[in-house]
């Protein structure tokens, strides 16, 4: 009797008063204009109310005296005997048979589950009154459910989200909808990512930092193996629907997206962000991005609406199954273009980039509020956990455009300040690694502020515990289930590592309790011979959050421990790493491929092109298989030496070939073309004995001729192509009218001594100077009629310089006097600046169309074009996004010179770091690799546009 008692009083108290909470969220959607569910819920709960009051009653009047049996330990193993004395038609002895023993541990579900099985005497009474009782349970257990055994799971992902752009931080944006999670949920005010957007969605899709993965930058390629147990894989096997409806950013191909790795459904931007109306990501290959299930669409409309109408789509088909929704938006990333309404909706923020960005987060606030209505519709809240975090901190204030996007925006330095936390997205201070986050449930989670550190790699252990999603092995999570810490805000955990490292491995850090190390790099790919000492920063964060106050010096026993805990935490980085370059057709198991070619790839393309690069850096020293080597003979199809005469022929008929004879040899073999750089130059590619001697016109054409013959009898049947001259023109020259000046100052004189001596050669209708038109009538001679003689010049870069147009006319000029120039080498020497690429010489941007331009001008005159030196230069302290950009123009400039058929060959100025020239006012990083021969974005990009070009269609 007690216990019926007890159970018919709970549910007389509980099931009213989730009665009560259901109404109150019913009269809450009432006012956003969801009024009819408000009468269908108080139907509900009046009639609830009345079958729970009604089961009580029949309980309370038929219950004269319960059944009696004798104890557990008095009863035979198949049958017993007892006595009813509840009703006059069954008082007497029955037989039955035991169908449950333990009776008496079972709780509800062992109380409702019957028992005994009676022969035809029966007590028929008593069955009917546990019927019906049952009955009104279970209507009650179905108007008001208790919290799911497997919740669906909604994480929300936002985009550079920093710490002080919500309002409990102290924001002025406007997010209702933030607010009320923020509110009514768990608030979680140490909560950790890693500094940039891929690496923060590879450590919540596998519970492991993202470093293991070799993966510390935003990125294109695929950042993980095709093995890998995700969280979506996980909580698939365990009887989840799985969805990722947004930005995936792990891998930019089609064959590389979300349904790879667990997700039912996927929808939305495959590369990072993307414009908000025409859904294009970075120009390149991956522009293209907007899909959905692997499917490139075009759709019309703003990116944050679309986001939200798939998400909501896809709610409203859920059935019976627990579901997981992963929604990474792309807002509040540039480039932004906001409507009008959510402006308006910030119109009290007076600065318009701020307003803008604003904008933006309240329109990403309204598509979650869209998606919480739907869990509130379908009466799926209380059996939903909802998790809102971002990938990163916010970014300082910069350019609206955010780099190679298509379209034009307006033009504002959007960003925020992470205040009072140090520094920003793509750093590992506090403020590019702590974001807001909130975990909300209302049916397990109270409402509090926790200041545990967390990080997002604790939720996949954490989810798959809530989802009873088991792994079979071990799945190397570095996170830890933080349910309690969740559910229980004043619990106090042991002190833990966390870890994280910027993009390039520039610079780590650990938090272990209060205490924070950074370590910083001297860049990405430096050799350790050539490293300076690493800086150290330790800080206290308990007393400045801030992190103003480097306290190492005074703290040396703590800065060992913390650096100990360092060495042993990175030691497992990089142990999962994703081949750089993927097969082409991957499979999800199985070894990568061989990294294909980039020359082979542009030979899909342009049958006949070359691609090389210069030879510095090269090693072809012992049997030439060297990494170095193994390199470029994969890579390049052509190679360039430099014959430089200062290096060649120090003193006067004395010739020194040692450093070219080894890599014209190596290219021969392996069947490379190769190109000469230069015979002539100015006086910095002269001799000493030479710039300061003193030789009549006569003496001094001798030494010329003799050089060049010396040289090209040499490696006749070696080489292909060759620079004659370089770098002939002055900067000067240009008249008021803005022509070119075809006068003497229009030429190299100052600190030229072929200049100088030999003065000016006086042609038909033009004239030139003298060593000019000598230099190559003699190499025409000594080379053959099958060396290509090419006119090298700087500054190139743009059609904006003057220079470019009188370099063109200058060598239409030559040919018309019969001078032997069959091509024209064009030196790009670029640096990336405020995102935008620049002429290193000019210092203007680069002009695509006037490039494309000035290439179809050689082709109409019949000139063949060589790229003779690219490189991009970046500029001092560059960062993560910086090698992104300069993978990106490399791709770009490559994929314009391949569409021109007057362009030959393109070659890079060298191919790593570690060998390149040094640009003034520039930090150098300008090639393909760095210094430790690792690939960068400037060869992945390359071979990323090669192989969609090649592609067929």
């Amino acid at each position: 009797m007690v216990r019926w008692l007890v159970l018919v009083a709970a549910l007389a108290l509980a099931g009213p008063g989730r009665m009560l909470r259901i109404q109150k969220r019913a009269v809450e959607l009432d006012r956003v204009g969801e009024g009819p569910e408000v009468h269908w819920r108080r139907r509900w709960f009046l009639a609830a109310c009345a079958g729970v009051a009604g089961a009580f009653a029949v309980r309370t009047v038929r219950a004269e005296t319960p059944l009696r049996l004798r104890p557990p330990g008095a009863l035979d193993e198949q049958s017993f005997t007892g006595v009813c004395v509840r009703c006059g038609n069954c008082a007497q002895v029955c037989p039955t048979r035991i169908v449950q023993p333990d009776f008496g541990t079972n709780g509800v579900a062992g109380f409702l589950t019957p028992r005994l099985r009676f022969d035809d005497d029966y007590c028929r009474e008593d069955v009917i009154e546990r019927l019906a009782l049952i009955f009104c349970l279970g209507w009650a257990a179905w108007v008001a459910p208790a919290a799911a055994a497997q919740p669906n799971i909604v994480l929300f992902l936002a985009d550079d989200l920093g710490w002080a752009d919500v309002s409990w931080h102290g924001s002025p944006y406007k997010l209702p909808h933030l607010d009320r999670l923020a509110r009514e949920g768990v608030k979680l005010e140490a909560h950790y990512v890693h500094p940039m957007c891929s690496p923060t969605r590879a450590a919540l899709l596998t519970g492991r930092y993202a470093s293991r993965f070799g993966v510390t930058a935003a990125q294109n390629q695929r950042a993980l193996p095709w093995e890998t147990v995700t969280l979506a894989t996980a909580l698939k096997s365990a009887g989840y629907d799985t969805a990722l409806i947004g930005k995936w950013h792990l891998g930019s191909k089609p064959e590389e997206g979300p349904q790879k790795f667990g997700f039912d459904h996927a929808y939305g931007s495959l590369a990072g962000g993307c414009g908000p109306y025409d859904h294009r990501y970075k120009e390149g290959e991956f522009s293209r991005t907007w899909h959905r299930n692997g499917q490139l669409v075009e759709e019309e409309g703003h990116v944050t609406d679309l986001i939200a109408r798939e998400a909501v789509r896809w709610l409203e088909q859920r059935a019976q199954k627990p579901f997981f929704l992963y929604v990474p938006f792309t807002a509040i990333h540039v480039p932004i273009r906001e409507p009008e309404p959510w402006l308006q909706a910030n119109a009290h923020l007076a600065d318009p980039a701020q307003r803008l960005r604003a904008a933006c987060a309240t329109h990403m606030d309204h598509a979650i509020g869209q998606v919480l209505a739907v869990l509130d519709r379908k009466r799926l809240r209380d059996d939903t956990l909802v998790i809102l975090l971002s990938d990163n901190g916010a970014h300082a204030p910069g350019d609206n455009q955010g780099g190679p996007y298509p379209g034009e925006y307006e033009r504002l330095q959007v960003g925020n300040d992470n205040r009072p936390l140090r520094g920003h997205k793509s750093g590992v201070y506090e403020g590019g690694i702590r974001t807001p986050g909130v975990a909300h449930w209302p049916a397990r989670l109270k409402p509090a502020e926790i200041h545990t550190p967390l990080h997002a790699v604790d939720w996949m252990p954490t989810l798959c515990t809530l989802a009873g999603a088991k792994a079979t092995g071990d799945p190397k999570w570095d996170g830890k289930d933080i349910w309690p810490a969740l559910t229980q805000p004043g619990l106090a955990w042991p002190a833990r590592t966390l870890y994280s490292a910027a993009p390039g491995f520039r610079a780590q850090m650990v938090r272990h309790g209060d205490w924070k190390l950074l370590v910083h790099r001297t860049g990405p790919g430096q050799r350790a011979k050539k490293q300076a000492t690493p800086s150290e920063e330790l800080y206290n964060l308990a007393h400045d959050l801030s992190e103003s106050r480097n306290v190492a010096a005074d703290h040396p026993g703590t800065l060992a421990e913390m650096k100990r805990r360092l060495t042993e935490v990175s030691a497992r980085d990089k142990d999962s790493m994703v081949a750089a370059l993927p097969a082409a057709a991957p499979v999800p198991s199985g070894p990568a491929t061989t990294p294909p070619s980039l020359a082979a790839l542009a030979q899909r393309i342009r049958p006949g092109f070359l691609l090389g690069s210069m030879a510095g850096g090269l090693d072809v020293s012992g049997d030439g298989r060297s990494q170095s080597a193994e390199f470029f003979h994969r890579n390049f199809n052509i190679m360039t030496v430099g014959v430089y005469m200062q290096s060649t022929q120090r003193k006067p008929d004395t010739f020194d070939f040692a450093k070219t004879d080894a890599p014209i040899a190596w290219a021969h073999e392996h069947k490379l073309k190769v190109h000469l750089h230069p015979l002539i130059g100015g006086a910095e590619y002269t001799p000493k004995w030479v710039n300061e001697g003193t030789f009549s016109a006569e003496t001094l054409e001798k030494i010329l001729r003799d050089r060049i013959t010396t040289i090209l009898t040499r490696y006749r049947g070696r080489i292909h192509y060759v620079d004659v001259v370089n770098e002939s023109l002055t900067g000067k020259g240009r008249r008021a009218d803005g022509q070119f000046d075809w006068q003497e100052k229009a030429y190299r004189g100052g600190d030229h001594v072929w200049f100088k001596t030999l003065g000016m050669y006086q042609g038909r209708k033009h004239q030139f100077p003298r060593y000019l038109v000598e230099a190559f009538r003699v190499a025409r001679e000594a080379g053959g009629p099958d060396l290509k003689l090419i006119l090298n010049e700087w500054a190139n870069e743009t059609t904006a310089s003057f220079r470019a147009e009188a370099f063109l006319a200058l060598i239409q000029a030559l040919r018309e006097e019969g001078v032997p120039v069959d091509g024209a080498g064009l030196q790009l020497h670029c640096r990336l600046k405020a995102g935008k690429l620049h002429g290193w010489a000019s210092n203007v941007p680069f002009d695509f169309d006037a490039f494309d331009a000035m290439l179809r001008r050689y082709e109409q005159a019949g000139i063949e074009v060589h790229i003779t030196e690219f490189d991009i230069h970046l500029e001092p302290n560059p960062t993560p996004g910086d090698f992104e950009l300069q993978g990106e123009f490399y791709a770009r400039v490559l994929q314009h010179a391949l569409r021109s058929p007057a362009v030959k060959s393109f070659k890079t100025w060298g191919f790593t770091d570690g060998h390149s020239w040094k640009a003034d006012g520039v930090d150098g990083h300008p090639l393909l690799l760095d210094e430790d021969l690792k690939p960068k974005s400037a060869y992945l990009r390359q071979v990323e546009m090669l192989r969609t070009l090649g592609s067929p269609r």
